[in-house]
């Protein structure tokens, strides 16, 4: 009979706690830098005209998004026109086609703060300050802005549109075009909302994962492939068997490298469970019990983000949660169980974005659950792993699911707002249910 195995030999890491304003998520291997790059369209212009009035907005949209607005990926152009219908003569002092990102929040009033205005005129030189009459029409072509140069921080990749009725929290962004008429009379206006999806790109499997999904099959697990694989610090749970044992249980999570998944694919997972009881080992190794969350923080900020004022409170939310099955690898020992596992990403999550005025960060958090027959008495803080979500994956093969997703019970609906009691759905009723007062920061 084999000897038990020696958990004092076991490498140490840094625990996380994800409670935190700004979560210490532990880091095993430093991965790739995100890959922001241009995407250009094949597709055919998708026509889009909004209307004010005699002002007309038209746009040749790359795409349309599932709520009818222009939709546009990393490095696509805008492009169309601006056309204005006049009966009489009118004075034109200038033409301005306008891209616009805000930050809106809603949690106890609506607040919003402007921190992107990308203006190109398109009205030049001696064309200014005429009297025009009839219809006219100026054309604008010019590439959907990627990055931002924000004073005394550096210059920052732009943030997905983001509109979670969960959160309270928005990203819009607009275009909006402009006619001049004089100090004497008032711009006319037509806007219209856009979508816009930066492209992120996930970094590359270890060969044999590669290798592996080429061929249709299941990532090899940290035995075989121990340098595709980040081994977090374990979980420790201390407990009674039927209230007859005193044990201690260790649960250790690993999480394929990078450390980084694109959207629309998985993050493979693998467990272990140490344990010196047999029958606690088996009770607390049930594929049903073991509980992983994917934990995403939202923290966002208005006006001068040097002020601390200017910080709102971390938005924290479970956004998946892994299915676990017994693991093919034979070489468990005799007093430790391994299963396998994923966490399936939707294909609309939201991408994690470092942006100063709004930021998302995961983290992959081991959630030790209550189980029957195990009366818990201590358990580790909780042990979680930073991750980064993408827009696009890398070039090769795609990880493939294992379980189909109908197999994975959703997370519970945990959306609260850091340093607060109240969940995010009291915060809406009481915004909604009251009244409300629009504040807009300049």
């Amino acid at each position: 009979m084999s000897s038990p195995p020696d958990y004092s030999e076991l490498p140490r890491y840094s625990t996380a706690n994800l409670l935190s304003s700004a979560p210490p998520y532990s880091t095993c291997h430093s991965r790739p830098a995100t890959s922001y790059s241009a995407h250009a369209s094949t597709s055919q212009p998708r026509p889009f005209e909004v209307r004010d009035g005699q002002l007309v907005l038209s746009v040749n949209a790359p795409r349309l998004s599932s709520r009818g607005r222009p939709k546009y990926l990393a490095g696509e152009a805008i492009q169309g026109q601006v056309i204005m219908e006049l009966d009489h003569p009118e004075s034109v002092h200038g033409v301005q086609i306008v891209v616009k990102g805000r930050v809106v929040s809603t949690h106890s009033e609506i607040t919003s703060f402007t921190f992107l205005r990308d203006s190109h005129d398109l009205l030049k030189g001696k064309q200014r300050q005429r009297r025009l009459v009839g219809q006219h029409q100026w054309a604008f072509d010019f590439p959907f802005p990627t990055e931002m140069q924000i004073e005394r921080h550096g210059t920052y990749p732009l943030p997905q549109t983001f509109l979670d009725r969960g959160t309270a929290i928005a990203i819009h962004y607009e275009l909006v075009a402009i006619v001049d008429h004089g100090k004497l009379r008032a711009c006319r206006k037509v806007r219209t909302q856009l979508c816009y999806v930066p492209k992120t790109v996930a970094g590359a499997p270890s060969r044999l994962q590669a290798r592996a999904y080429r061929q249709g099959l299941p990532p090899p697990g940290p035995a075989e492939d121990p340098r595709g694989w980040c081994a977090l610090e374990p979980a420790v749970m201390r407990g009674r068997v039927f209230d007859k044992r005193d044990v201690e249980s260790r649960f250790i999570l690993s999480l394929a490298n990078p450390l980084s998944y694109a959207r629309g694919t998985v993050i493979p997972c693998h467990m272990t469970v140490q344990c010196f009881d047999q029958q606690a080992l088996e009770l607390l190794s049930n594929p049903k019990d073991i509980t992983v969350h994917l934990r995403r923080h939202v923290r966002y900020a208005f006006g001068d983000i040097k002020r601390e004022s200017a910080v709102r409170p971390v938005i924290v939310c479970d956004v998946g949660k892994a299915i676990w099955w017994p693991s093919a690898d034979q070489h468990a020992h005799a007093y430790e169980r391994r299963l396998d596992g994923e966490i399936h990403l939707p294909s609309d999550l939201q991408p994690s974005s470092d942006f100063p005025y709004f930021g998302v960060q995961y983290g992959v958090v081991v959630i030790p659950a209550p189980i029957t027959g195990f009366k818990t008495q201590y358990t580790s803080p909780q042990v979680a792993q930073a991750v980064e979500i993408t827009t696009w994956h890398a070039p090769g093969p795609i990880p493939l699911r294992t379980k189909p997703e109908e197999a994975s019970n959703g997370p519970p609906d945990q959306r609260y707002i850091e340093g607060s009691d109240a969940t995010l759905i009291d915060t809406l009723i009481s915004v909604f249910s009251g009244s409300r007062r629009r504040v807009t920061v300049p």
